[in-house]
């Protein structure tokens, strides 16, 4: 029941807890003629009590209906079937197909797992099972992660594990991923609990050698151990808005059992962990023959969880990502798909932006596997690709004017003398530098 101010009219008090204004942080009022009012304390209360009663809501609607004689809730799973996933992963993500099977069968059985866990009924428990990306710089890691997270259309958010240091240091706490879900759920923590979660460079948070352990791990080992209950399902309060928790900030549970991370890590040294455990050295009479031409991928695809640890991984983090997926490294060839056949590749980007001057721009087939060659000496994978092709542009790009090139043909020739012209003028630039 709400009580109106029967004191001073000048007096404030909150017509539910009846606390004067001095006594709590700020009132509200609907409007400066209304004699009712609320404090900040008791609005918080009630905004909790709210989305606990939407949280109860969703989980047990549509579970009263269809119910068998057995009790059991009739289960309807989604209308897509992982070959309906790998193909919509297909549209995005180039290669990589033995990958995108796998994802794909994982994240189908995510959703089940979701949708199955929302009955009142229910047989068993089922777990969830989080997910190892492991490639090259630029192999699609992270880009395979949001186009799931497209895919189901749920909530999604992405942080860097290097930003992310043990709670009480100087950085990032480990549940600045589930505030950052929770932002792209709009502040609903029940879409936010459905979401997908991505910490790239994980390879970095290794534990640190024996010889710096005189000093605190609090970016390794200790990122690791604070990544472990929300790995495994917890409940983390996190503030809705951009802010860090303290005394007066807003926060509100989110739980983590049903969000799907995927944690990412191009894991450069791990080749020669795995090689090292298949005895594969030239070392000895007894050791087999080393096989130069195997790549990091080749190598990464008979990868063990004691691999992990041999890295530099706590046993309980590697035991919470059941999945392991390997991307194979990029060639010329898929570099040359990559640069067009997506839907929005980047070569079909940069036609677009000709066009819409009224200009043709055309790419030979030499130029695209050129291009892929110079992307490939880069060593970072298809992030390569949009800086050689903006640098080879841009002078043609700077002349938009009716004197214009209307027609601009790129070949291997042309962009040998674009990029032996930039060089040199860069060589003459340091020189005077001196």
């Amino acid at each position: 029941m709400i009580k109106k101010n029967t004191k001073d009219e000048n007096e404030k008090i909150c017509s539910f807890c009846r606390k004067k204004e001095n006594e709590v942080e700020k009132l509200f009022s609907q409007n400066e003629e209304s004699d009712v009012f609320i404090c900040n304390e008791c609005a918080t209360i009630t905004f909790r009590v709210l989305v606990a009663n939407r949280m109860i809501h969703s989980l047990n609607i549509g579970h009263s209906e269809n119910k068998k004689d057995s009790g059991v809730v009739e289960f309807k799973i989604q209308d897509f079937t992982p070959a309906d996933i790998k193909k919509k992963l297909d549209e995005v993500i180039i290669g990589q197909d033995h990958a995108k099977r796998l994802l794909s069968v994982a994240v189908y059985n995510h959703k089940k797992r979701i949708e199955y866990n929302k009955l009142q009924t229910k047989e068993i428990e089922i777990s969830k099972s989080n997910i190892l990306i492991i490639g090259p710089t630029g192999s699609g890691k992270t880009l395979i992660a949001n186009t799931i997270a497209k895919i189901l259309n749920v909530p999604y958010a992405s942080c860097d594990a290097t930003s992310i240091t043990e709670t009480g240091y100087v950085g990032d706490d480990a549940d600045v991923a589930i505030q950052r879900l929770l932002q792209d759920a709009h502040g609903d923590p029940i879409k936010a609990e459905h979401g997908i979660v991505c910490i790239d460079e994980v390879d970095k948070i290794a534990k640190k050698s024996d010889a710096m352990s005189g000093t605190r791990d609090v970016s390794g080992e200790g990122v690791q151990q604070a990544l472990l209950k929300i790995l495994e399902g917890t409940k983390v309060y996190v503030s809705p808005n951009n802010t860090k928790r303290g005394l007066h900030a807003e926060t509100m549970p989110v739980d983590t059992q049903s969000i799907l991370f995927v944690c990412c890590g191009a894991f450069p040294e791990l080749k020669h962990i795995i090689n090292k455990r298949r005895n594969l050295s030239s070392i000895g009479f007894d050791a087999k023959i080393k096989n130069n031409k195997e790549n990091l991928s080749d190598a990464l695809k008979h990868i063990e969880p004691e691999d992990l640890i041999e890295y530099g991984f706590i046993p309980e983090f590697v035991s919470r990502l059941h999945i392991i997926c390997v991307l194979d490294e990029l060639d010329e060839k898929l570099l040359v798909r990559i640069l067009t056949e997506p839907k929005n590749a980047i070569i079909k980007q940069y036609i677009k932006l000709f066009e819409l001057d009224n200009r043709k721009l055309v790419f030979t087939e030499d130029a695209l596997f050129y291009i892929a060659e110079l992307a490939r000496k880069r060593k970072s994978g298809a992030r390569a690709l949009r800086s050689i092709i903006e640098n080879l542009l841009y002078d043609e790009m700077f002349e938009v004017s009716d004197n214009a090139t209307t027609e601009l043909t790129i070949d291997k020739k042309y962009i040998e003398n674009k990029f032996s012209k930039y060089n040199n003028i860069t060589n003459q630039e340091k020189n005077s530098n001196k």
